[in-house]
């Protein structure tokens, strides 16, 4: 067994606050430092370990990328979604590019010269061309995209989206998402070793690494360049070079379409729950139809949405010794009588042979969006995804008994049951909306109780309006009684009334009821006074 030399702290370097992203130029043997806090890039000369110098970039800087082929360095700034470029030779910043939104990670290809740039909270990766610092492409990624990194040697980049566990690997030459990695719990940090072609992939919340391996294509003839072995991905429509290799790659309950690249122009097809659908996929291999192994239909996806966030989704699985299974991942309870037959047939009027996948299936419940999307592997792990849109648009009455939750009001908890998408009811007949991932009780005006004869009204009470029709005939009984000739003046004459005089006047003195009520509320009064006496003064009750 060799023997291991420990790893030891050699030695401490004071920087700024809150260090967060570090890059290193192995070409100029420097080392910089994000600076979180106090906005800033600290330089550390790798020979002596010293900070030799401090740059002021955007606000809040995150990632750091370096680009040792061009000696620039590029910061992304949460604060104010901005990268900082700064030029190696001088550390000083040289030009700003606006990105997305909150960019964090930040990677570098330099075979390339593209700096790929994760925006946690609009789910995208900017892509800057290096040789301008400008902004060329928008690629939406999974969901909360944090780390960056690069496989020169494969020209993919690999992004950890920290909300929905899963690496989103970007083809490099087109600048699109090929493939979806299920990873570990909440997913940070990504590093890349491109002599072995694995990723490493920090996984925050179970405290593990997930290790994957993508093998770079070698050529068929064993040379230096190029492909060796089976490089191609299945197709459904056209191949890498755009020549259309299947026809009516896609049909939803007969309604066929010319599968392309990658998004495919889908009239939208309208469906209702409780009725059987069946989908038909012809799917092209360059090495045959025996050798795909693996395929997604997934429903349901909003625009900018990728296949692994959709809640419905049929898999088909086909192993190396020819047995298939069919998994539904359907946690909300959307579909209902899933069922493959696969089968061979043409691919178009030629010999070509494809697979044909038939999906038959209901659907329990309507879908809030209607992309869908397809994915599909070889044996050798060649995979492909599409997208269709508009797609499929679910109507009628949900099947499903209404969701339950608890809520939570002034620390009691309410057992509530779903009566629309963000509304519910509890078991007192109260109401309850879903607002930013918490269900809220609604407002409900509060009634106040009646208190007898004597009871206090105001507009919100619900005795108020019977009380206002009573007072307003005592006042009309009452004027006519003082005053009859004032009913028969004219409303437009009143303004040049001044003063008027009654023939007599009415006090409330003089009802007795009213006398009585005094009287009763005097005699309350002493015997309270009385009492509060001899207990401040006695400290007793008489």
């Amino acid at each position: 067994m060799p023997d291991v030399q420990a790893q030891t702290v050699v030695d401490t370097v004071a920087v700024g606050d809150s260090p967060e992203g570090v890059g290193v130029n192995t070409a100029t043997n420097k080392i910089y430092v994000a600076n979180a806090n106090d906005d800033t890039v600290s330089v550390i000369d790798g020979s002596t370990d010293t900070v030799v110098d401090t740059v002021a970039v955007g606000d809040s800087p995150e990632g750091v990328g370096v680009n040792t082929a061009t000696n620039k360095i590029y910061v992304a700034n949460a604060g104010d979604d901005t990268v900082s470029v700064i030029d190696g030779s001088t550390d000083t910043v040289i030009d700003t590019v606006t990105v997305g939104d909150s960019p964090f990670g930040v990677g570098v290809n330099t075979a390339t010269n593209k700096i790929y740039v994760a925006n946690v909270f609009d789910d995208t990766v900017s892509v800057i061309d290096g040789s301008t610092d400008t902004v060329v492409d928008t690629v939406t990624v999974g969901d909360g995209p944090f780390g960056v990194g690069v496989n020169t040697a494969t020209n993919k980049i690999y992004v950890s989206n920290f909300s929905d566990d899963t690496v989103s690997v970007i083809d490099g030459s087109t600048d699109t998402v090929v493939d979806t990695v299920a990873v570990g719990d909440v997913p940070f940090g990504v590093g890349v070793n491109t002599a072995t072609d694995k990723i490493y992939v920090s996984n925050f919340s179970d405290n593990t690494v997930s290790v994957i391996s993508d093998p770079p294509p070698a050529s068929s003839d064993g040379g230096g360049s190029g492909c060796r072995g089976d490089c191609e991905p299945p197709t459904l429509g056209v191949d890498r070079e755009q020549k259309r290799i299947v026809s009516n790659g896609f049909s939803y309950n007969g309604n066929e379409v010319d599968v392309e690249h990658y998004y495919t122009p889908y009239p939208l097809i309208t469906v209702n729950t409780g009725v059987q659908n069946t989908a038909t996929f012809k799917i092209y291999e360059n090495t045959g139809p025996d050798n795909i192994s693996h395929f997604d239909f997934a429903f349901g996806l909003a625009e900018g949405q990728i296949l692994a966030q959709s809640n419905a989704r049929i898999e088909w699985d086909r192993s190396f010794d020819g047995a298939e299974t069919v998994t539904v991942i359907d946690p909300q309870n959307a579909l209902d009588d899933v069922s493959i037959l696969s089968d061979t047939g043409p691919c178009s009027g030629g010999a070509t042979q494809c697979l044909i996948l038939t999906i038959q299936h209901t659907f329990r419940e309507p879908l809030e969006f209607d992309i869908v999307a397809t994915n599909v592997w070889d044996q050798s792990r060649n995979s492909w995804q599409n997208y269709y849109n508009h797609g499929i648009h679910v109507t009628g009455e949900s099947l499903n008994p209404p969701d339950q939750y608890d809520g939570i009001y002034k620390g009691h908890i309410y057992h509530l049951t779903e009566t629309g998408k963000n509304t519910a009811v509890d078991e007192f007949g109260d109401t309850w909306s879903f607002e930013k991932g918490i269900w809220n009780k609604d407002y409900t005006m509060k009634q106040r109780p009646a208190d007898g004869d004597w009871m206090v009204f105001d507009r919100y009470h619900s005795g108020f309006g019977d009380a206002l029709t009573e007072q307003q005939q005592i006042a009309e009984d009452t004027i006519a009684k003082i005053c009859a000739e004032c009913r028969d003046i004219p409303y437009d004459k009143m303004h040049d009334i001044i003063t008027m005089q009654y023939t007599e006047s009415i006090s409330k003195l003089q009802d007795p009821d009213v006398v009585m009520k005094m009287l009763e509320e005097h005699n309350k009064a002493e015997e309270k006074m009385r009492q509060l006496f001899y207990w401040q003064y006695f400290g007793w009750k008489n």
